[in-house]
């Protein structure tokens, strides 16, 4: 979420961690921009991120959270890095930063126009339903 505070080199490492289900359909978005991490805290020289997913079921989950890690410890200042999925709070398209919402509504939008759904697309972007 944009209204962490971060410190700026564990806000690019989070920000280069992309989200491989978007990756894989052409969108390089981050677990940050995408609004996943609900909470890091940093004390004693250990970090703990907590995150959610796009989804309850993703079968990514390890992936991302491995991800998170390796980036994290290539920074070289953690004595223990801990990654722990938050179910506490649903994740929304809410929780995204604005450039990511914008680009998956422009693909949205784009893929609306090949199977003629343009209407129906722009009316779920306009109402966010």
């Amino acid at each position: 979420m944009s209204d962490l505070q971060l410190a700026d080199d564990v806000r690019e490492a989070l920000d280069d961690v992309l989200d491989p289900c978007l990756l894989a359909a052409g969108h390089q978005m981050s677990v940050l921009g995408l609004g996943l991490i609900s909470r890091v805290e940093e004390q004693a020289g250990d970090i703990e991120v907590a995150i959610t997913f796009t989804e309850v079921g993703c079968q990514f989950t390890h992936r991302v959270i491995a991800s998170i890690e390796d980036r994290l410890e290539s920074l070289g200042r953690f004595n223990q890095i801990r990654v722990r999925p938050d179910w506490s709070v649903p994740w929304t398209p809410e929780r995204m930063e604005p450039g990511p919402r914008e680009a998956l509504d422009e693909g949205r939008v784009r893929l609306a126009g090949r199977l003629g759904l343009q209407a129906a697309i722009q009316s779920h972007i306009d109402t966010g339903k």
